[in-house]
């Protein structure tokens, strides 16, 4: 089938096909479709790149909540002293991303 586009599905750090058409015809990570199918191909790129980024959002939100209740775990193990205040600060600036 000769392909007038395609949209290539990847992650971060995978080794995916870089030939162009021809190859996206033959990978698996790849639907292609006729220019006749542009439109639908474009609306289909605007809602995986929204839906991308709204679980973007998510995440990020959830990495924020576990950090911070990391950090209260943290501060009562030091208002215990099982820890020291250097010891308390390091993770604090390593769950932060300092």
């Amino acid at each position: 089938m000769l392909l007038d586009g395609y949209i290539q599905f990847t992650l971060p750090g995978g080794i995916e096909s870089r030939g162009g058409s021809l190859s996206a015809a033959s990978d698996e990570n790849s639907v292609g479709f006729k220019k006749s199918k542009n439109n639908s191909a474009i609306a289909l790129k605007d809602k995986i790149e929204e839906l991308r980024r709204k679980s973007s959002l998510s995440v990020n939100q959830v990495v924020q909540v576990s950090a911070a209740d990391e950090i209260k775990k943290f501060k009562q193990l030091l208002d215990e002293e099982i820890i020291t205040k250097e010891e308390f600060d390091k993770k604090k600036k390593e769950l932060l991303s300092l």
